[in-house]
């Protein structure tokens, strides 16, 4: 890893160093911007790295140019480049390439920041980050999840196998769904896919958690590669889980979740889990108690942007701007996690900005 402090772009880094596979094997560059790059039913992961149309996508991004790349005006990354930049801390970056143990993903790391601070539109690293999605059945049905839960499509373990090799320098593969869960097999696979993976690299498990229970969490967790969990859970109470949900998983999730931190705390794996938090206007208001609550367990809390279109919830949208009260919520909530790791403020500080608040510094 290069010595000094990292002066980061100001644009997204995510066409340099990430990957998303749908269900039919359709590959795009992130979860943010659907343009197909390639098919793996058609090529391997290895040639849609580098052609053209992630070329393209390169080359539009490193110019500013988002609309025409196909990214949404919602997506978090871009928010930041756009409204917040100096609050993108050098400081996250170095950590990255610290994590990167072993010749082999350091060089990878060093080969991402080449590329990406030239602007590259063919580069000579491999991805960092892959999401792969084998599914989208799902056993819940939240209010703005635009997925089709009921679409059968399942990306065949062959092509995920044979995509392993291109990714041994990745030290994140992360799957989701849908429910991940609720695919016959899913456990197994997940097995086999931690069993194979270098020391620098972990395999994310994106869930709901209602089907996570502590026994298939323990087994997973144990044994050869590691793993880490991502709970995805709207809300401190069952009223607003209900709410945004559409489910009555409250207590089950709530229990998985403290059944996860209370083995982080046992094995001393600070990043065994992290809760992901969708902000919204019906989330708005659990958000102090929530963010307490991931204090009190010691987990990881990652706030995500409401995505499509619900004016009435969407806080980013002047249907639902903040109020007085909200933003002073906010402030105290960013007070109030200066020097605690585990939780970036940043998407507060959009919401600030928006509602003509200005606020500096945040928390990784």
């Amino acid at each position: 890893m290069e010595s000094g402090r990292i002066a980061p772009p100001r644009y997204c880094y995510q066409p340099w160093s990430n990957l998303f596979v749908r269900p039919y094997g359709k590959v795009q560059p992130c979860c943010q911007n659907t343009t197909e790059l390639g098919n793996l039913h058609r090529q391997a992961l290895e040639e849609i790295w580098n052609a053209p149309p992630l070329q393209n996508i390169r080359a539009l991004i490193a110019a500013g140019r988002y609309d025409e790349a196909g990214c949404q005006t919602s997506c978090p990354l871009r928010l930041a480049v756009d409204q917040c930049p100096e609050l993108i801390s050098p400081d996250w970056l170095q950590r990255q390439g610290e994590g990167s143990d072993g010749e082999k993903a350091r060089r990878n790391w060093e080969g991402f920041l080449d590329g990406w601070r030239r602007g590259a539109a063919v580069i000579e690293s491999r991805p960092l980050c892959v999401d792969i999605q084998p599914s989208l059945l799902c056993n819940q049905h939240c209010f703005m999840c635009r997925q089709n839960h009921g679409d059968p499509a399942v990306l065949p373990v062959s092509l995920i196998r044979g995509m392993l090799p291109f990714l041994d320098h990745a030290p994140t593969l992360r799957l989701q769904g849908g429910e991940v869960f609720f695919l016959e097999g899913f456990a197994a696979l997940a097995l086999e896919i931690k069993a194979g993976l270098a020391p620098f690299q972990h395999l994310a498990i994106v869930t709901n958690g209602s089907l996570l229970t502590p026994e298939l969490a323990d087994g997973l967790i144990h044994g050869p590669g590691e793993v880490r969990f991502i709970v995805s859970m709207d809300g401190v109470t069952e009223a607003t889980f209900r709410k945004v949900r559409r489910s009555g998983h409250f207590q089950r999730v709530m229990a998985v979740l403290r059944h996860l931190a209370a083995a982080q705390r046992r094995m001393n794996r600070p990043e065994l889990v992290q809760w992901n938090y969708v902000l919204m206007r019906s989330t708005l208001g659990e958000l102090e108690a929530a963010v307490t609550l991931a204090g009190e367990l010691g987990v990881l809390f990652n706030l995500i942007f409401l995505q499509g279109d619900f004016p009435e919830e969407d806080l980013l949208n002047p249907a639902g701007r903040l109020s007085w009260e909200e933003a002073a919520m906010i402030r105290r909530v960013i007070d109030g996690a200066a020097g605690r790791s585990g939780f970036s403020t940043l998407p507060l500080e959009i919401l600030l900005r928006q509602a003509g608040e200005v606020r500096y510094g945040h928390s990784n």
